[in-house]
């Protein structure tokens, strides 16, 4: 099966984010060579994640708040007039509402048990 490539809307999206996430890494004065080794990738990768070249999931997103010490919402949701939640197509923002729905119900269960 062939990979999928992103859209226009997709690539602009995963932009600002890398833009955003850099902004934020740069506050707390931290390198990309830092993030890579935290996120247990190359500095490369982690140059084209922040490039908006690559794709980034949720949790990945999530190890990245925590590192920062910022809230996820603050790095997906920027306060802007530009908004980046209004470039994630529907089916997008489904799929992360359905993973992190499954992530914390398998939580629960875990505490629970």
């Amino acid at each position: 099966m062939a990979a999928k490539t992103a859209s226009a809307e997709q690539m602009r999206f995963y932009h600002e984010l890398g833009k955003q996430i850099r902004k934020v890494r740069e506050l707390r004065g931290l390198s990309q060579k830092d993030m890579a080794v935290y996120l247990g990738i190359t500095n490369q990768q982690y140059q084209k994640y922040e490039a908006g070249n690559n794709r980034m999931g949720v949790w990945f997103l999530y190890k990245i708040s925590q590192f920062l010490d910022v809230s996820f919402a603050k790095i997906v949701f920027p306060e802007n007039p530009n908004n980046i939640i209004r470039m994630v197509s529907n089916i997008e923002i489904k799929e992360h509402i359905d993973f992190l729905s499954k992530y914390i119900r398998n939580m629960a269960h875990e505490l629970l048990d």
